[in-house]
């Protein structure tokens, strides 16, 4: 009887200790994925930060490339009344020169990562 009841102390034991040993490995677990979202969370964070930074200097190009237009505008007129060869010129210069910024534009939206 005496061996039976030692017998039941032990298996109580044991089971007591795997029990602890499991506390144990899921505190272990969770503390690991909770760096592991930390971290994760900390780089989206910094990706996001990035974008931003980028869409702020876009718009920052954008603007001078529209006054950068607009003076341009200013200095070569479209609508003159007598186009001469050399001015003809300068109006083809100037609508190439607005359509490849306008391009320019368009292009580095698309690569935006």
């Amino acid at each position: 009887m005496v061996a039976l009841a030692l017998l039941f102390i032990v298996i109580i034991g044991l089971l007591l200790w795997i029990v602890r040993l499991l506390q144990d490995f899921f505190k272990a677990y969770n503390s690991l994925n909770e760096n592991a979202f930390t971290a994760e969370f900390e780089d989206k964070l910094q990706k996001q930060k990035n974008i931003i930074s980028c869409q702020e200097r876009n718009s920052e190009i954008n603007t001078v490339i529209n006054k950068r237009l607009t003076e341009l505008d200013q200095k070569f007129p479209a609508s003159l009344t007598q186009i001469e060869h050399p001015e003809m010129l300068t109006s083809a210069f100037k609508q190439a020169l607005h359509s490849s910024l306008n391009l320019l534009k368009e292009t580095e939206y698309k690569h935006k990562p």
